[in-house]
């Protein structure tokens, strides 16, 4: 599966050229119960862009798992940067948000690089 990236000048100045990925994802919150649902809208080394259908505070931390070959989950998170309200064609809200990755991604690194790179 090769992807194209998201690339345009404001994009440009970015550490890590991102991707266009709509993957299934269930999120969790470490200091909070319960489980979402959710899609990545894009995908990079340093962090992705997920639709999710609650607000997620900025500077809180989020992790999410989603399967990078079809058959092995694999759990990335990190400190949410972003998130943004918006509503669908028929006025169901959900957030975009923004999760710049931590330190933890290190460990999935090249099944990550092999997934975007494609």
């Amino acid at each position: 599966l090769a992807l194209k990236s998201d690339a345009t000048t404001a994009e440009a100045m970015r550490a890590f050229p991102r991707f266009g990925v709509a993957n299934a994802i269930k999120a969790t919150q470490p200091d909070r119960p319960g489980e979402y649902q959710g899609t990545t809208l894009n995908l990079s080394i340093g962090g992705a862009l997920l639709a999710m259908p609650v607000e997620i505070e900025a500077g809180s931390h989020l992790d999410f798992t989603l399967s990078l070959d079809g058959v092995n989950p694999v759990t990335l998170g990190g400190k949410v940067v972003y998130r943004k309200k918006l509503k669908d064609s028929v006025g169901t809200v959900y957030y975009h948000t923004g999760v710049e990755f931590g330190e933890e991604v290190k460990q999935h690194h090249e099944a990550l690089t092999a997934f975007i790179g494609g």
